[in-house]
């Protein structure tokens, strides 16, 4: 439900959970809305919603949260790019200690951003 806009142009919405009747009476969760646009050059560019319980926008803006999202989701792709396409159908980390597992991370991570 729409609760009002904030000055950022973002907004602050109460989410009722689906749940059983006996939980009805539940108190809704406020969250901030923002909706925002990646312009990455392609023909259509993509419009996300993102929400969020940091309700007030002088403590960070909808600006700042769309960007830090945006590099989540970078990073979450060269983990998906490191884990299903360059590993191939072999083991990914071989290495028997924490140390060394985390040397072949590093190694899998510059090697990808090399290429």
């Amino acid at each position: 439900v729409h609760v009002g806009d904030l000055s950022d142009g973002s907004w602050l919405a109460d989410l009722r959970r689906a749940t059983p009747a006996s939980e009805r009476n539940r108190d809704p969760m406020r969250v901030r809305v923002i909706d925002y646009t990646i312009d990455d050059g392609r023909p259509h560019a993509g419009t996300y919603r993102l929400f969020t319980t940091l309700l007030d926008p002088t403590q960070v803006s909808a600006a700042e949260l769309a960007a830090a999202y945006v590099q989540r989701w970078e990073i979450e792709s060269a983990f998906d790019e490191l884990k299903t396409h360059q590993r191939g159908p072999r083991t990914v980390l071989r290495s028997k200690s924490p140390d060394l597992v985390l040397q072949e991370i590093w190694g899998h991570l510059c090697c990808h951003y090399a290429i």
